[in-house]
């Protein structure tokens, strides 16, 4: 009842929200992962060919959610979490073209994920199920860590800071997913019970093989038959 309540009463099934959020996790983790110079075979700087896969990896999340549950627009989570990915990606876009002040250009991609899905952890841990409370309250404070590592620039964190925000991003949201959430399993038909055979015949002589003398005599065989004869006079 409670993961119902969250949901909203429009969702019936709760292993809606299992693939919508175990799917959102692995996006998150694949857009830190991938985020890297070896996406430069695009064609593209580095720079343009984060903003294009995080730009599709992000539209698939938001077209999967509101296509599997379309009551998604009245829950407040959900709208958190599209406010913050559609706000994030217009930052990202506007530090792109140079459309922020320089101050705060270095800091708005790495740094400014982070603090917005901590922000997201946070109120999810709020408004979400019980039984999934904790799991976001502890990505929330990994993620305001992360980004005090990143900040103070520590020498042992920042050439891994990507993979480390794969990790406190998406770790949480597939935690979440599979743990919480009962994601069905193809359906394996159920082997037809055959119809009950006949039972046979007990055996007795056929009354084909039971010889003439030996069957009983019918009405029709046993009686005389009788002569009619018809005498019409002569005038």
């Amino acid at each position: 009842m409670g993961a119902e309540k969250a949901l909203g009463a429009d969702c019936m099934n709760i292993s809606i929200a299992g693939k919508i959020i175990t799917l959102w996790g692995v996006l998150v983790f694949l857009g830190w992962a991938f985020s890297t110079q070896a996406l430069d075979f695009f064609g593209l700087k580095y720079v343009a060919s984060a903003l294009l896969l995080w730009s599709v990896l992000m539209a698939i999340g938001l077209v999967a959610t509101y296509k599997w549950f379309p009551a998604a627009v009245n829950n407040k989570v959900v709208k958190v979490w599209t406010v913050i990915v559609v706000v994030g990606m217009l930052i990202n876009f506007a530090n792109f073209y140079r459309l922020l002040p320089s101050a705060i250009a270095p800091y708005v991609y790495l740094h400014g994920w982070v603090f917005l899905t901590a922000i997201g952890f946070a109120l999810t841990a709020l408004w979400w199920t019980p039984k999934s409370k904790m799991i976001y309250a502890a990505g929330a404070v990994l993620n305001v860590i992360l980004l005090g590592l990143l900040l103070a620039k520590v020498p042992q964190v920042m050439p891994y800071g990507l993979w480390l925000a794969a990790i406190v991003a998406g770790g949480p949201i597939v935690l979440d997913g599979l743990l919480n959430y009962d994601i069905p399993k193809p359906a394996v038909p159920a082997p037809q019970a055959s119809a009950p055979r006949a039972a046979p015949k007990a055996p007795g002589p056929s009354a084909s093989r039971v010889p003439a003398a030996a069957r009983p005599a019918t009405a029709s065989s046993s009686a005389p038959r009788k002569l009619v004869v018809n005498i019409v006079p002569k005038k």
